[in-house]
């Protein structure tokens, strides 16, 4: 591909994920750029590959090596990280990414609404001012609603920033991204699995623990228990909550009822059966009982001394 011409880049694009992640951003204007403008063959060790325009050929290292192509060292990523960001771009449908075994061919979708027409206009300038497309802003709307698709995702950053966290790294960005789609994979919607993220933040700033790795666990501990929206991490919240107060309560009952001074009434009833069961005593019929033992004794010892 010859490093000639140029590229039209939309203004929407500032709304959109892409402008939020400067890693990504770079790997967008690295396809537009590589992409090919009208038909044409590309040479793959002796087969010829037939490109139309908005096609170019690549692969997993092919793409890691341009993109990381005249950056320093600490900019550099690998070529796997390189291959998931055009993956992300294919799933947020602005490409389409068809693979062999050998190569693959990465098509920019609505290549010919964003580029040819533009070109077209370039090369034949209209008279009349009023005439060119400023954008084309009202006649991309198809490419304009892929753009939007990822705008909720933007939520999670606004949270972020608005939330203490500071500014949120590219890698935290696709970590984020890859938490989305692996909720996804459970059952969630998109929409669900971003409540989710930014409901765990919610969670580390009530906590006091404004850093990734710790909302970062919260999310494998919901992802484990297979919660799909926010009204589970609640529900799940109400429930140990309701076994929390049950179990503080069975040992202050207990504990009660081991207090000094406090008879349970089961004993209390069984003490005044006892009472009643015992006989009255006679007093008066002991005391001469004793006093006829004592004559005797007497009587018996006088006897003896004779």
């Amino acid at each position: 591909m010859a490093k000639q011409g140029w590229i039209k880049v939309y203004r929407k694009i500032t709304d959109s994920l892409v402008w939020s992640d400067p890693n990504l951003l770079k790997m967008w204007i690295l396809c537009l750029t590589k992409a090919s403008h009208d038909e044409s063959t590309f040479n793959f060790n002796g087969k010829k590959i037939l490109l139309h325009s908005g096609e170019f050929v690549t692969g997993r290292t092919a793409i890691g090596v341009e993109y990381n192509y005249g950056a320093q060292k600490r900019h550099q990523i690998s070529a796997d990280s390189s291959w998931r960001l055009l993956k992300k771009l294919e799933n947020m449908q602005m490409l389409h990414i068809k693979t062999t075994t050998k190569y693959s061919v990465v098509t920019v979708i609505n290549w010919s609404e964003y580029q040819e027409v533009a070109q077209h206009s370039a090369n034949n300038p209209p008279t009349s001012r009023q005439q060119p497309a400023t954008y084309k802003n009202d006649k991309n709307l198809k490419n304009d609603k892929n753009l939007s698709s990822s705008l909720s995702v933007n939520s999670i950053n606004d949270f972020w920033q608005q939330n203490g966290f500071g500014t949120m790294p590219p890698k935290t960005w696709e970590d984020f991204d890859y938490w989305i789609d692996d909720f996804k994979q459970i059952g969630s919607s998109n929409d669900d699995a971003v409540k989710l993220i930014i409901q765990a933040l919610n969670v580390a700033v009530d906590n006091g623990v404004r850093k990734y790795n710790y909302a970062n666990s919260i999310l494998k501990n919901w992802y484990n228990k297979k919660f799909t929206t926010v009204q589970d991490v609640e529900n799940a919240e109400k429930q140990r909550e309701a076994q929390k107060q049950s179990a503080a309560r069975t040992p202050r009952q207990v504990k009660a009822s081991q207090q000094v001074g406090v008879t349970p009434s089961w004993l209390k009833n069984e003490e005044q059966v006892k009472v009643e069961q015992q006989p009255t005593v006679d007093r008066q019929s002991i005391a001469e009982k004793l006093a006829a033992l004592n004559s005797s004794g007497k009587k018996d010892k006088n006897e003896n001394s004779r």
